[in-house]
This record gives C-alpha cells, sequence and structure tokens, in this order.
C-alpha cells in the first residue's frame, strides 16, 4: 500500500478508488499504513462489516448520511452517485482530515461535527431533531462503537415515516445487538437481514464469541 504524505497539509492519504483519502495523522506513517490497512480489507466482498452489496446499495441521487464517519471511506465509495452526504464525526482529530478528503465534493457534503444519539445538547444530536426541517435521508449508514441502540432511539420519528430509509447498522459491538436491532426494525415495518459471517469483538470475548457485524433493514 503506498502511504504518500500531502506536505501542505502535513496529512498522510492514499488513493482509493481514484479518490484521495486523508488520515488523521501527519506525523507516523506506519499508524496510517495500518490503519487503512484495515479499512479497506473490510470493504472486501466476504467481510462480515461490509455494509453494501449487489441488491442493498445506494441509488443515484439519493440522500445518505453517514454516522460516525471517521475516514470517510463509505461515503467516499458512493460520493459520486448521491446528491447530498451528510457526515456526522464527533471525534475532531477526524475533521481537518475529512474536510481535505471531501474537499472535491464539498458542493454536496455537510460534516456535523457532534455525537449522534438520543439526545440534543451542544455536542450530540438525534436525527429526529437534525432532519425535523430538512429533507430526510434515503439512507442511513451506523457505526458508532456501542451507541448503536441511542442513535435508533433518536431516529424514531424517521425509522416511523411511511416513507422509510434503507438502513446498515453494525451490530458486533453487543452480543445481543442483531436480535434486538432486528425486532425494532421490523416492528417498525422494515424487512431485514444480516451480513454473511461473523465477527469476533475484541473488547469482550465472551460464549458464544461470534457476533453478526452488521444488520441491513429496508421497507
Amino acid at each position: 500500500m503506498d502511504v504518500k504524505l500531502d506536505t501542505v497539509l502535513n496529512l498522510f492519504y492514499v488513493m482509493f478508488e481514484g479518490k484521495r483519502m486523508y488520515y488523521k495523522d501527519g506525523q507516523n506513517k506506519l499508524n496510517a499504513k495500518k490503519y487503512f490497512r484495515a479499512v479497506i480489507s473490510e470493504r472486501d466482498p466476504r467481510s462480515p462489516h461490509r455494509y453494501l452489496v449487489d441488491d442493498f446499495n445506494v441509488e443515484k441521487d439519493e440522500i445518505v448520511v453517514d454516522i460516525g464517519a471517521a475516514e470517510g471511506i463509505f461515503g467516499l465509495m458512493i460520493i459520486d452517485k448521491v446528491s447530498k452526504l451528510y457526515l456526522f464525526e464527533p471525534d475532531n482529530n477526524w475533521h481537518k482530515a475529512l474536510h481535505a478528503t471531501f474537499k472535491p465534493w464539498e458542493n454536496k457534503i455537510e460534516i456535523v461535527p457532534k455525537m449522534v444519539s438520543d439526545l440534543n445538547s451542544q455536542n450530540s444530536i438525534s436525527m429526529d431533531q437534525y432532519f425535523m426541517n430538512r429533507k430526510g435521508p434515503d439512507f442511513i449508514k451506523i457505526d458508532v462503537d456501542g451507541i448503536e441502540e441511542e442513535v435508533i432511539m433518536g431516529s424514531r420519528k424517521i425509522f416511523n415515516e411511511k416513507k422509510k430509509p434503507k438502513v446498515a447498522i453494525c451490530t458486533y459491538h453487543f452480543q445481543e445487538d442483531a436480535e434486538a436491532f432486528s425486532k425494532f426494525f421490523k416492528n417498525a415495518g422494515f424487512s431485514t437481514c444480516v451480513s454473511r459471517g461473523y465477527m469476533i469483538y475484541r473488547v469482550a470475548i465472551k460464549k458464544p464469541y461470534l457476533r453478526r457485524g452488521v444488520l441491513r433493514a429496508w421497507k
């Protein structure tokens, strides 16, 4: 993997699908290389952490929300065909890199430096509140290190609308998430399935050890 340094921004980047994808730290090339290798491997068709597949994808001119954007690889894969992309990322260390990555498309992206949850405060926002006076999303991706349930609770109005967005939500942070989230979305009128394969979650490994990676929900 060819990791290069942008000497103007002092940020490392790699070329991904013909686009620059920046790393948050311009001081440690080894960390950047390890990070990029990990996120790119998750795009493998066999990965349980894969959000999109052939029959569950982002369509042309859709409005997309990426909750837990980090380096922005999900948005970078779809940026050419969306009409609007909202990138929610509370970690300030990623903001410079995100602005650099998405500069060629700055007319149709919005980077929101807040945590998404079921609360509305100076540092957090719910989806129902954020989209109260905006056109609702067509696709929502959620990967928020274990507070996925709070994101769901703060998006109940959106999920109960007649016109429902497609949703890809991570389920590996807690053992019960896949079952609990599937039940919630089915009760809200969605169809659901889980990504192929299993993940071993490194933080709390206990029986049955394996966890489902991503739940996909659609109308």
